[in-house]
């Protein structure tokens, strides 16, 4: 059937209904996408999955922290967006410079502190990343703002993780899984100013279909393996038999098949 609208969001490409047609959902900017973001058009003339919807998201409204400011402000702020703090003269900050609205409608980090330089005699620059070795002289200080690093991650059995050796602030490293395995957990973690990691490193779990038998009066290949994650099966039938359903079969994630064994 024909794919209703998705209200604040859009399907791409439009019109289609054939089988095996396959469709993308995206939401507008202030919204989450919540459902699968595709779907494709099956043999049994339903499709994979039902349209989703697009969840607006608002972060509440964030305050300067105390001799400090933020950027921007008298906003609101929406899903994505980000804000930026700092410290007046004589404050050097404490905490994250930047945090980001998140889909779950809180911010990535608290709202960072602001501390007193107590001594006249020292001048704080506090830079993001790294330290400008001309603007330090002999009465000047420069503290650097680099929150300890994250402990180092390992890539998940049976997967991968880009980049490698990422364990600074707001890194980000996603995760992979090899062919026949299928993730469980979340795909991305980034490195929080409290050194923990947004999320554990997921896991590879193998995903292995059921056998499958030849119909009655016809053919299927490959025989005699073991079937395993995006793995495809084909039918055929004898001379003289005519296939009722669908040729091919694919093992899906949820370590089910695509289709039901098709008969001659």
């Amino acid at each position: 059937p024909t794919l209703t609208a998705l209200e604040n969001g859009t399907i791409s490409p439009v019109g289609l209904n054939s089988y095996n047609d396959e469709v993308t959902f995206t939401c507008n900017q202030k919204f989450v996408l919540e459902g699968a973001s595709g779907a494709r058009c099956q043999a049994n003339r339903n499709w994979s999955n039902p349209v989703p919807t697009c969840r607006f998201v608002q972060c509440p409204t964030l305050a300067p922290p105390g001799n400090g400011t933020l950027s921007p402000t008298g906003v609101n702020s929406y899903y994505k967006d980000e804000a930026t703090f700092g410290c007046n003269q004589g404050y050097y900050l404490l905490g994250a410079f930047t945090v980001t609205c998140q889909a779950d409608q809180t911010w990535s980090d608290p709202v960072p502190t602001c501390i007193q330089n107590k001594s006249s005699k020292i001048t704080y620059h506090v830079l993001a990343k790294r330290v400008t070795r001309s603007k330090c002289t002999l009465s000047t200080f420069c503290f650097i703002f680099s929150a300890a690093p994250c402990p180092t991650l390992t890539a998940p059995e049976n997967g991968t993780l880009s980049p490698i050796g990422a364990t600074h602030y707001n890194n980000e490293v996603t995760f992979a899984c090899s062919q026949k395995f299928v993730l469980e957990g979340a795909s991305v973690t980034r490195c929080q100013a409290n050194r923990n990691w947004s999320h554990p490193v997921p896991t590879c779990n193998p995903v292995e279909c059921p056998t499958l038998t030849a119909p009655v009066n016809g053919m299927m290949s490959p025989v005699g393996v073991n079937y395993y994650c995006n793995d495809e099966v084909t039918f055929t039938c004898n001379p003289g038999y005519a296939l009722d359903g669908a040729s091919s079969l694919r093992c899906q994630a949820n370590k089910t098949w695509s289709h039901p064994v098709p008969t001659c």
